[in-house]
């Protein structure tokens, strides 16, 4: 799980599946992170209307996952981290919660 950390990665599906990664995407563009996520084969991108709500999200069984209400409360095992859309790919830094 670390070793994806502060790094330029390319697959978002085959990176972040089961990772225990919470991804906080920072803008309200999400334009890039649908392109992404279609480009990888990401499956429930109806999805995307959640993960707007509060720009969180995660990848399990190769589907957009959001989160909603109290749900981090109950993912203490989970990382978040901010994602940034870099040109051939992306990169995750850890935030603190």
């Amino acid at each position: 799980m670390k070793t994806q950390l502060n790094k330029e990665l390319y697959n978002i599906v085959e990176d972040l599946n089961y990772s225990k990664i919470i991804c906080k995407y920072n803008t309200k563009d999400f334009s890039q992170l649908l392109l992404t996520l279609k480009h990888d084969n990401c499956n429930h991108l109806y999805n995307l209307k959640y993960v707007q709500l509060n720009n969180m999200f995660y990848i399990e069984n190769c589907d957009l996952q959001y989160i909603i209400g109290d749900d981090l409360d109950y993912m203490t095992d989970y990382i978040m981290c901010e994602i940034t859309f870099t040109k051939r790919g992306y990169s995750l830094k850890e935030v603190k919660q």
